[in-house]
């Protein structure tokens, strides 16, 4: 079963619907420019004056699928919880997720 829940990254917030992957070291979260992600908000960095990207690309392999993104930190808030310089993976491209 699948638990989908609204975070808000980045400054100013961005609303965005995730499913929470305890499988997983870090925070996926869909760019703008990914278009194979799930229906809903996608993540726009340049409106964000909190994100950082690093150069560091992915290609993470799972199930029957694979997501490449980059790596990255931004303020991810979640009911009264607010986390600061959480890392995520930032997706680009995704292939049957």
């Amino acid at each position: 079963m699948q638990y989908y829940s609204n975070i808000w990254v980045g400054t100013p917030k961005q609303k965005l619907t995730v499913v929470f992957d305890t499988g997983s070291n870090v925070l996926w979260v869909p760019l703008e420019q990914c278009k194979q992600c799930h229906p809903g908000a996608r993540f726009d960095p340049k409106k964000s004056s909190s994100v950082w990207l690093s150069s560091e690309v992915d290609v993470l392999n799972y199930g029957k699928g694979s997501c490449l993104g980059v790596y990255g930190t931004d303020t991810v808030s979640l009911n009264d919880l607010t986390v600061p310089l959480m890392s995520m993976l930032f997706v680009q491209n995704d292939t049957d997720f």
